[in-house]
């Protein structure tokens, strides 16, 4: 409930603090190649170094694969740490793109993930399975580059690595890094139907009016020849009575 709670107010800030309009459906983009949207994630924590590369395949779903290499807590509540490696695939949703509508200037998303993958602690040399989730911020520097503030959790499962004095070991973590992204890394605007139609609308309407008006003064001025003739005929009876 924090989670949610905590993704429902920054997105409500990210909306507030956007500027730039682009045309077209916000809410529809063109769909890329396979080998555009690719990133690369560093970061660093007090306790290890995370590398990570994702891939995008909307604005608001992408995956990743994140290897993290640290330290954490001896089993048993003893003071001294574990060496540990994970490596996990995690789905990313970028709730922002996907309520506010897709803006390659934002300065704020907001990307909440969650995964599964292998872990290995390298002190006693014993393997498990990982469950990863958390929220990852990320702060526009230019078109390439983002900086980014990850607030996660790791949960082993202590049972398949042996161990019985607890079903799962957590280890919470924030991060902070940069994210690199590869090649075409922006995405096209769908072009928004409904304006387009109402603007073609317009335009049509805008043309019958000018048949119209055409139309009247073609009337108007078959009006005034109707009756200059009528004149002219008029005339041309008189002279001939005289």
């Amino acid at each position: 409930m924090m989670l949610l709670a905590l993704v429902s107010m920054t997105i409500t800030a990210a909306a507030q603090e956007e500027e730039v309009t682009e045309p077209g459906n916000k809410h529809s983009v063109v769909t890329n190649s396979f080998w555009a949207n690719w990133e690369i994630q560093l970061a660093g924590t007090t306790r290890g170094e995370a590398l990570a590369v994702g891939k995008w395949f909307t604005p608001g779903i992408g995956l990743r694969t994140k290897l993290n290499i640290g330290q954490m807590n001896k089993y048993g509540g003893q003071d001294k740490r574990d060496k540990y490696l994970s490596l996990s695939e995690q789905v990313m949703l970028n709730v922002t793109n996907m309520v506010i509508g897709y803006n390659e200037r934002r300065i704020w998303n907001v990307i909440p993930y969650a995964g599964a993958g292998l872990f290995r602690d390298m002190s006693v040399n014993k393997n498990g399975i990982q469950w990863s989730y958390g929220l990852l911020n990320t702060f526009r520097i230019n078109k390439r580059f983002t900086a980014n503030l990850e607030a996660g959790c790791n949960r082993w499962d202590a049972r398949t690595m042996g161990l019985s004095d607890s079903k799962f070991k957590n280890q919470w973590t924030v991060e902070v890094g940069l994210t690199y992204k590869l090649g075409r890394c922006k995405w096209d605007l769908a072009p928004d139907m409904e304006s387009i139609n109402a603007l073609t609308q317009s335009e049509v309407d805008a043309l019958n009016a000018q048949v119209n008006d055409l139309l009247e003064e073609n009337a108007r001025l078959q009006e005034q020849l109707d009756s200059k003739n009528a004149e002219q005929e008029q005339e041309n009876n008189n002279i001939d009575n005289n």
